[in-house]
């Protein structure tokens, strides 16, 4: 686990290596509000603050942001303002958090390996040791075969454990098998947090805003709570899912899904003459779903 590799914590020391990467999480859970305004933007003050503190003269630093995704925010640089610019540039994603990309873009610049291309296989130059700093609220995963070489890590943790959030987990749509003037719509809510929750859920026509149904779902702490509406069928366009629910994360309290038109499927069948076959891809039902030909 990434986390087995990364010290605890951090306790605010004079940073005075020569060289340092900087990796921020920028994805979806670091925008939680337990720590104010949100996690990210605690990260990146307090990220500033020890740049602007305790970075030693002439030390080189980077930052680099990641969600499942990495991103070269600013090069090794000694400019304290130019780092405090593009760290306070750094905006939030709705994204996964995977650090993998990240670690090996850090592991690449700090330690000595080889860079191939088609036509020939060189050293890579100019590879030095260097302190990684990774600011994140966790969730990192594992990363098998991976090693920290010339990297050493500090773990900087953002956010409280004690955190409440219920998230929509699946939304989703069926036309219903026997009534075809219906729509069933599904929705799975979990809970995060650390109590037991009873939510109201809105269902609401994305197009007009129009409310069209609610349930009041009960969700257990790290559990599973369900929901079903059955509305009239919607041709085409969208449909909203939003709980009306005061946690730490309100990214995930709101969910979208389309709705299609419609359309009979077009089929060929090519068999030895089969009676029972026949008669059922004649029933109406079949009709309804599909041209078929034989």
């Amino acid at each position: 686990a990434i986390l087995t590799l990364l010290r605890p914590s951090w306790e605010g020391s004079k940073l005075s290596e020569d060289r340092y990467i900087f990796l921020i999480d920028t994805s979806a859970s670091m925008s939680s509000s337990d720590v104010k305004p949100t996690r990210l933007e605690a990260a990146k003050e307090e990220l500033i603050n020890q740049i602007d503190q305790e970075l030693a003269t002439g030390s080189l630093a980077m930052v680099i942001s990641f969600s499942d995704r990495a991103i070269v925010e600013q090069p090794y640089t000694d400019n304290r303002a130019l780092l405090r610019r593009r760290i306070q540039n750094i905006k939030p994603t709705n994204r996964t958090t995977q650090i993998e990309e990240a670690l090996k873009v850090a592991a690449g610049l700090a330690n000595p390996g080889r860079i191939g291309t088609e036509d020939q296989d060189v050293a890579a130059a100019d590879a030095k040791p260097a302190t990684i700093m990774v600011f994140s609220d966790g969730g990192l995963g594992t990363i098998p075969d991976f090693s920290m070489g010339n990297l050493k890590p500090v773990y900087r943790p953002i956010g409280n454990e004690t955190a409440e959030n219920i998230a929509v987990v699946a939304f989703d749509t069926a036309q219903s098998p026997t009534r075809p003037d219906e729509l069933q719509v599904f929705a799975r809510l979990q809970n995060f947090g650390s109590e037991d929750r009873s939510v109201t859920v809105n269902l609401i026509n994305g197009d007009s805003n129009e409310l069209l149904d609610a349930a009041q779902v009960n969700v257990p702490v790290d559990g599973i709570g369900g929901v079903e509406f059955i509305i009239g069928a919607i041709d085409s366009g969208a449909l909203k899912l939003s709980i009306e629910e005061q946690d730490d994360l309100k990214i995930d309290n709101i969910a979208y899904t389309a709705i299609n038109p419609n359309r009979r499927a077009r089929v060929l069948v090519l068999s030895p003459r089969n009676d029972a076959l026949e008669t059922v891809l004649q029933t109406q039902f079949a009709q309804q779903l599909a041209v078929v030909e034989m």
